[in-house]
C-alpha cells in the first residue's frame, strides 16, 4: 500500500499542481509540503503540527483528510513525542564555533614519565632563556617607568582635560542617538490589527522576508525557530493559541495570519510581538 506521502504526491501531480501552486493556495511552506510527500516531516515537526498540515493539504487535493490523519496516528513509526525545541537546538548548535582540538597520541600511562624526562633534560636551557627574557623585560619596564615618572604631571593634566571633554561629547552623542531611536520606534509602531479566528481552525502564521532577517518564534510558548531567514524566504508555522515573535529587521518582514494580510510589524528590532486568535499586538 502506498505511503501517505506517495498518495499526496500522486494526487498533486494528477491535478497538475506544482509545489509552488499548492503553497500559494494553502499558505503551507514548500519545505513542509516536500517533507510531507517524502514522509520526513516528523524529523523536525511535532505530530500535532503534521496532522494540521496533512488536514489542509489533503483537503486541498480532494483527499479524505480524516482518513489520512487517522492512518498517520496508527503508523507505528510516527513519533509519540518530539523535543519541542529541536529546531532551536539545531540552529543554536549550527551557530556555535568550536576550535579544533588535536588528539594526543601519547600512551596515557607513560605520559607523565615521558614529560618529566623531557623537562628534566631541557630545564637548564629553558631556565636560561626565561631568565634572559625576564631581565630584558625588567630593564625595558624600569626605563619606561623612569620616562613616565618624569612626565607624569604634564601627561596627567592633559589626560584629565581630554577625558572630561570626551565624556561630555560622548554623553551628548548617546542622548541624541537614543532620542532618535525612540522617536523612530514610536513613529514606526503599526496599529494593532484585529481579527477573529475560530477555535476549530488551526492558527497558521506565514512569514515572508525581503531581506536577511534574524527571527525567534515561539509556538504556544515553545521555541520552534531561532535563525536567520534569508531574503525572499516564505515559511509557515501552526499553533493552537498564539505565536510570540522577536524580529531583527521588522521592516523586512511581511506577516500573514491564516488569510489576513498583516504586513510588517514596524521597523528595527521588535521583541515580544504576540499573535493570537484575536489579532496582533506589540509590547
Amino acid at each position: 500500500m502506498a505511503s501517505i506521502g506517495e498518495r499526496l504526491q500522486k494526487a498533486r501531480k494528477s491535478k497538475g499542481f506544482s509545489i509552488e501552486d499548492v503553497h500559494k493556495n494553502t499558505k503551507i511552506a514548500p519545505s513542509i509540503l516536500r517533507a510531507l510527500e517524502e514522509n520526513s516531516a516528523d524529523k523536525f515537526l511535532n505530530p500535532v503540527y503534521i496532522k494540521g498540515f496533512l488536514k489542509k493539504y489533503a483537503a486541498f487535493l480532494g483527499l479524505d483528510n480524516k482518513k489520512l490523519i487517522e492512518e498517520y496516528g496508527k503508523n507505528p513509526e510516527a513519533p509519540k513525542e518530539i523535543p519541542s525545541v529541536q529546531n532551536a537546538e539545531i540552529v543554536e548548535k549550527s551557530l556555535d564555533v568550536h576550535e579544533p582540538v588535536q588528539k594526543m597520541k601519547t600512551n596515557p600511562d607513560k605520559f607523565p614519565e615521558t614529560l618529566y624526562k623531557s623537562l628534566s633534560l631541557k630545564a637548564p636551557a629553558v631556565f636560561k632563556i626565561l631568565l634572559s627574557i625576564l631581565l630584558v623585560v625588567l630593564v625595558i619596564f624600569m626605563s619606561f617607568k623612569i620616562i613616565v615618572f618624569t612626565k607624569s604631571k604634564i601627561v596627567n593634566i592633559s589626560k584629565t582635560i581630554k577625558a572630561s571633554a570626551a565624556m561630555k561629547s560622548e554623553k551628548k552623542a548617546k542622548q541624541k542617538i537614543q532620542k532618535q531611536i525612540q522617536e523612530t520606534q514610536e513613529q514606526a509602531k503599526p496599529l494593532i490589527s484585529a481579527f477573529n479566528i475560530p477555535e476549530k481552525d488551526p492558527l497558521i502564521l506565514t512569514v515572508r522576508t525581503s531581506k536577511d532577517v534574524w527571527i525567534d518564534i515561539k509556538v504556544d510558548g515553545v521555541r520552534v525557530f531561532r535563525n536567520v531567514l534569508s531574503s525572499g524566504s516564505v515559511e509557515s508555522w501552526q499553533a493552537n493559541q498564539k505565536f510570540e515573535l522577536w524580529v531583527g529587521k521588522a521592516e523586512a518582514v511581511d506577516l500573514i495570519v491564516n488569510n489576513y494580510q498583516i504586513g510588517n510589524p514596524g521597523r528595527g528590532v521588535q521583541k515580544g510581538i504576540i499573535i493570537d486568535r484575536k489579532g496582533i499586538k506589540l509590547p
